[in-house]
């Protein structure tokens, strides 16, 4: 996909901790969220929240997205 080669390009361009990283595994999640791939997506999740974690302040939104996409997935 489009959200795969963007994440390659992110792992050889900026650093492991770096929030456009974060942002394309969260939207890698949402892709597999929708063709209902609930445990790829969950693995996607993790990952944007791990990163987000260490290269965001803890009460910045991103950090809100990532917590409600991982909660929505036990609604499904």
């Amino acid at each position: 996909s489009y959200y795969e080669k963007a994440l390659q390009i992110y792992h050889n361009s900026v650093s492991t901790n770096h929030p456009h990283l974060a942002n394309c595994y969260n939207n890698i999640g949402l892709l597999y969220v929708k063709i209902g791939e609930h445990s790829k997506a969950l693995f996607h999740y993790e990952k944007a929240l791990e990163i987000r974690q260490i290269a965001l302040s803890k009460n910045h939104p991103a950090l809100g997205n990532s917590y409600s996409n991982m909660g929505s997935l036990y609604l499904q």
